[in-house]
């Protein structure tokens, strides 16, 4: 009986180590966090330290971001992290955001996620940098009182994740002050982050027409526009966007993609091109459409077998590389008959 009863439990915990191991391997290595880091007028901060935290705060990577501004942490799991900013020398406080990465990605990317976690740092009280990094706003509003403090209430809830707070008050702000950019900019971005695109387009059309420099509300306009698959308004929002910010990864590569979409095939190469030369490190998502660009709209079958097979450097655990490697195989052999007709 004891034995009997030894083998039992030994065969459940065997099934469960396995069912274990499955699981998390399904949890491992596609998915990404990425953004940029802003100070004032929404200009990039480069060089400051981007550390990436579980969920218990425990470090997991740093990096620095680059001259855009842009962090990137490849190679996550499903779950739940924290991403810390650390501007020291900077005049700006630091700064933390939770992410959760539910392993939904984008369609043609093998149903792995990048989530993009974007940081608009506040200045240090009473610091020596202040001043002077002060000096170089250049948009200004007078801004009645009671709506100026029902908006930094809005901050410093949606710093202590009191989100639903945090929005509640931003919206009453506005009710006192309808053109107040900074809410309306801040409120467009915290309707993105919630998936709500009907409200952040409307939200950031307003913040444009108060302010039309304002690249986080060009952006926003673009990408909700791809997302109601209005690739002609989505280009045209990002096209404003990179004049704003000429070193953004994201309004470049999301430009790319809508242009593909409208038929602006050459103008979709130069933006995607722009996206990758702009990157510290290789994006997955960039190489996928440029391949796609040249696979079926361009006819350019050795620039699509570069971009593929960089592709599969930067996911090496893409779960279909067999199909991806047969697809390079047979647009080796679509060159190489092209090469000898001609």
């Amino acid at each position: 009986m004891r034995s009997a009863a030894k083998h039992f439990f030994a065969t459940v915990a065997f099934l469960f180590v396995i069912l274990w191991l499955a699981d998390n391997s399904l949890a491992q290595g596609n998915n990404a966090i990425s953004g940029f880091v802003f100070g004032l007028e929404n200009k990039p901060v480069p060089s400051v330290t981007v550390e990436l935290q579980d969920d218990l705060n425990r470090m997991i990577s740093r990096t620095e971001t680059n001259g855009a501004g842009r962090y990137n942490f490849s190679g996550l799991g499903r779950g739940r992290y924290n991403v810390k900013v650390f501007p020291i020398g900077t005049g700006y406080q630091e700064q933390l955001r939770e992410v959760e990465i539910t392993g939904i990605g984008m369609s043609g990317s093998g149903g792995a996620e990048t989530v993009q976690q974007n940081f608009n740092l506040q200045l240090k009280p009473n610091s020596t940098a202040v001043a002077n990094l002060k000096n170089n706003v250049v948009f200004a509003q007078d801004v009645p009182k009671e709506a100026q403090k029902i908006y930094e209430k809005a901050i410093d809830d949606l710093k202590d994740k009191k989100r639903e707070a945090g929005i509640a008050e931003l919206k009453q702000s506005l009710e006192i002050f309808p053109t107040y950019y900074l809410a309306l900019e801040r409120l467009a971005k915290e309707f993105i982050e919630q998936q709500d695109y009907k409200n952040a387009l409307e939200t950031a059309n307003k913040c444009v027409g108060v302010n039309d420099k304002s690249y986080e509300c060009w952006y926003v306009i673009g990408y909700s526009d791809y997302k109601f698959k209005n690739s002609e308004e989505a280009a045209q929002a990002l096209e404003k966007a990179v004049l704003i910010l000429p070193n953004s990864v994201n309004a470049y590569f999301l430009l790319g993609v809508n242009q593909r979409q409208i038929g602006k095939f050459e103008a979709a190469e130069a933006s995607l091109l722009k996206a990758k030369k702009l990157t510290a490190t290789p994006i997955s998502d960039i190489h996928w459409h440029l391949a796609l660009l040249y696979t079926n709209n361009l006819k350019k079958y050795k620039e699509a077998i570069q971009e593929l097979e960089l592709f599969l450097k930067a996911k090496p655990d893409f779960d279909e590389t067999e199909k991806v490697q047969n697809l390079i195989q047979r647009l080796k052999e679509k060159l190489k008959d092209e090469q000898k007709s001609n």
